[in-house]
């Protein structure tokens, strides 16, 4: 409902000009005579499609064109009747009132406003009066009802689908947070056991758990990509990244996920083609991912290569990539439809392959939102080719490469595919390639065999020839192991994966390792021994993965099991923490609280947020608490690794234990060969703590306070015929033995395990007395005098 008044004007005749279904009318003759003026106004107002009616200023109507009467659905009769004002407030009387009051003072006044019919239904009109003559007003008029009424039509659908919208949004958000927060469990867990010693098959099953939540974390990421794309809050990187390092990645992936399928699969790169790019490297590697897995996926034999270009378009520089198959191909209809997300080839593909058919659909948005395409064509019978085009910059920030002298490298395959991408990468590195067969040895400084026939596989043990430099064996990830056992003894034959890359091609060729592996982002950093980290987190199982992690690589750790523990903590603790890992939920003070706690309290240290809420909601809420990062769960290696580098000062200058005084050195050389007579074996246990004795320390004499009173546990439960559960006891203890290198112990765990599980109502109070005997002695040594190496112990709550 809206009025409007503006500068009022004079009426004058000719200024009426609606339109009108009537011939035209002879403007020139109509200026000749008074009369033909007048015939014209009337033949206007009479026309009219819109309602015209003219009153007095005491807003009695003198009359109404025929498009009026029919508007408002009254005879002119009816209409003489009362006053327009008044007839009008049967609607909306205040916005009727305001209308004449301003006409009366301004001259022109336009409002919409509601009118019962004579039916009963709601009329929408639009009103524009304007006064002509001091006693005469002329208002027009038109029924707006079906505009207004689509108007609320669309404003309810908008509304319903905002709320939708929030609906899924916070479904997401709710099953984000509850899946992370057990997949944090399961894949943190599995990796600290990953890092243990353990019998091949148990190795085996944990890879595969691992693999397991991998996949269940890749499909949750989809999802929340997803959502993020339906609400344009998707956020793209432009920074640099090294490409040859990306291929490397993905052939790792792609060669693991091939195993056991016949199937050659080549990268290809072009002449031309930067090494270092500007964009977002992550989303890069995600749409090349999924477009290799699923060509692999859905290829049974046959062939899949990645052909990598560099081109331009319209002045743009565009790096083209394509995936190309010999899988099953697709008709033109299922093509149409492929990159509708929640849409697969058929019901067949889902039984058989599994997937949510987002991929594709994730992959085309995040080509499109870095300004590019994906595309894809398919052959029944002949395969698929998905073509991704990005306009990229080759970067400014490559750090200088260096030079080396790599001659002549022969390349002897029978595969076209195979021989093609080993010139290209051979080419790449800067070195020149030829074809050479079994039988023809032209002068060459190294040679790359493809394994692939037996032939080629049985010609290296006769006509390899360490003059000429090393050989690489081409092989698949399947044979790669027996091949480097069987060459063992031959350092110039050296075993590389397809797909071959540029990096995995120079680490073969050259001593050192390239620019592009002296990043080794599964190690254990050094550089973070003797930091202090405080850790605030609820679950008992989060608590373990973290801390667990945060050990290994020689961090000190400080506990707290909500936001209150942490802020006492931050009272009584000498030193303070350095950084601070805080879960966001947790019960008496949640992490928001506790930071913004820290922050007027004037600690200005990193507080890295650790949170199962992966949507941007959840991480913006915790930059405007006071934030510095934010780390997802489940949280993963690499990432940790990450942020610590991030916001902690590197310690390489710093010794990984303080100077100790000639006779501490003594004390702690004499506590060593203690726990050496005591069973440990200290050589073997230390690496597991990066060679911190006192974290050695710590942890034996954790595994006294846990398990002291395991044995008298153990001999109660068998008293009880609860044989199974003291199984259970004698793993753990185990376990914790084997993990500090307590040799002894361990072995005598073994022993009673063995037993009880032959025949678990033969007796075994000997064994019980012999574990009891191992933790007196371990017990004996801790009571001797503190060394100097168990100075800095985590700090309790």
């Amino acid at each position: 409902m809206q009025i409007y008044a503006t500068k009022p004007r004079r009426y004058e005749c000719s200024n009426v000009s609606p339109m009108s279904h009537a011939p035209p009318v002879d403007t020139q003759a109509a200026r000749s005579s008074p009369t033909a003026l007048e015939q014209t106004a009337r033949f206007h107002f009479d026309y009219a499609l819109s309602g015209i009616l003219e009153t007095d200023d005491r807003w009695q109507m003198q009359r109404c064109n025929q498009a009026g009467l029919n508007i408002l659905r009254r005879s002119a009769k009816e209409l003489q009747a009362q006053a327009l004002d008044q007839f009008l407030q049967a609607g909306d009387s205040a916005i009727v009132q305001s209308h004449f009051r301003l006409l009366r003072e301004q001259g022109v006044c336009h409002s919409v406003l509601r009118l019962p019919s004579p039916s009963g239904a709601i009329q929408w009109l639009e009103l524009s009066s304007v006064q002509a003559e001091e006693q005469l007003y002329i208002h027009f008029f038109e029924d707006v009802t079906l505009q207004r009424e689509q108007a609320t039509a669309l404003e309810a659908a908008r509304a319903a689908a905002e709320e939708a919208n929030q609906a899924k949004s916070a479904l997401l958000a709710n099953v984000s947070h509850e899946l992370r927060t057990p997949l944090n469990g399961i894949l943190g867990l599995t990796q600290l056991s990953l890092m243990g010693e353990m019998p091949v098959q148990t190795r085996q099953h944990l890879e595969k758990i691992a693999r397991s939540g991998q996949t269940l974390l890749r499909m949750l990421n989809d999802l929340l990509d997803l959502a993020r794309m339906e609400s344009g809050k998707m956020a793209y990187e432009q920074a640099s990244f090294d490409l040859w390092e990306l291929l490397d990645e993905l052939a790792a992936t792609v060669s693991h996920l091939a195993l056991g399928k016949p199937l050659e699969i080549a990268f290809l790169l072009a002449s031309g083609v930067p090494r270092w790019l500007m964009g977002d490297r992550l989303r890069l590697h995600q749409i090349l991912t999924n477009l290799l897995g699923n060509a692999v996926k859905f290829t049974a034999k046959g062939e899949v290569a990645l052909e990598i270009s560099w081109t331009e378009d319209q002045g743009r520089q565009v790096l083209q990539m394509a995936v190309q198959d010999t899988g099953p191909g697709l008709d033109d209809a299922t093509l149409t439809r492929l990159f509708q997300p929640f849409t697969q080839a058929n019901s067949h593909t889902t039984r058989h392959f599994g997937g949510s058919g987002l991929g594709l659909a994730i992959s085309r948005q995040l080509a499109r939102g870095m300004g590019g395409e994906l595309q894809a064509s398919s052959t029944i019978g002949q395969g698929s080719c998905f073509m991704v085009r990005l306009p990229l910059q080759s970067s400014s920030d490559a750090p200088p490469t260096p030079k080396r002298q790599l001659g002549v490298v022969g390349i002897s395959s029978d595969q076209p595919l195979t021989r093609q991408a080993l010139h290209q990468m051979v080419r790449a590195v800067g070195a020149e390639a030829i074809d050479v067969s079994t039988s023809s040895q032209p002068a060459i400084s190294a040679r790359i065999v493809d394994l692939i026939t037996p032939a080629a596989a049985a010609s290296i043990w006769t006509e390899h020839s360490p003059d000429q430099g090393p050989t690489l064996l081409l092989t698949d990830a399947k044979g790669a192991a027996q091949w480097r056992q069987r060459t063992q003894q031959w350092p110039m034959l050296r075993v590389v994966t397809r797909p071959l890359t540029p990096v995995s091609l120079l680490d073969a060729l050259t001593p050192q390792p390239s620019l592009a592996t002296t990043s080794q982002r599964g190690d254990l950093p050094r550089e973070f021994r003797g930091a202090r980290i405080a850790v605030a987190e609820d679950m008992p199982v989060n608590r373990d993965v973290i801390v667990g992690l945060l050990e290994l690589a020689g961090i000190e750790v400080m506990l707290a099991r909500d936001g209150k523990e942490l802020l006492a903590l931050f009272d009584s603790a000498t030193p303070a923490p350095e950084l601070v890992l805080m879960d966001v939920h947790m019960p008496v003070m949640d992490g928001l609280a506790a930071t913004r706690a820290l922050r007027a309290s004037g600690w200005t240290l990193p507080v890295v947020a650790l949170s199962a809420g992966a949507l941007d909601i959840e991480q913006a809420r915790c930059m405007a608490a006071g934030m510095n990062d934010f780390l997802p769960k489940p949280i993963e290696l690499e990432q940790l690794w990450g942020t610590l580098t991030r916001w902690l000062r590197p310690r390489w200058a710093m010794p990984s234990k303080p100077p100790a005084a000639a006779s501490d050195a003594s004390a702690g050389t004499d506590r060593l060969q203690a726990w050496q007579a005591a069973g440990v074996d200290v050589d073997d246990a230390l690496p597991r703590f990066l060679g911190r004795m006192e974290a050695l320390e710590r942890a034996l004499e954790q595994l006294l306070d846990q398990h002291a009173t395991d044995p008298e546990k153990m001999a109660a439960l068998l008293a009880q015929g609860q044989w199974k559960a003291t199984l259970e006891v004698t793993h753990a203890l185990k376990g914790c033995a084997a993990t500090v290198g307590a040799r002894r112990l361990m072995q005598r765990c073994q022993l009673l395990e063995a037993r009880l599980k032959e025949n678990p109502l033969l007796p075994v109070q000997n064994h019980l007395d012999e574990l009891g005997g191992e933790l007196q002695r371990l017990g004996q040594v801790r009571q001797q005098p503190d060394s100097s190496c168990r100075s800095h112990l985590r700090t309790p709550i």
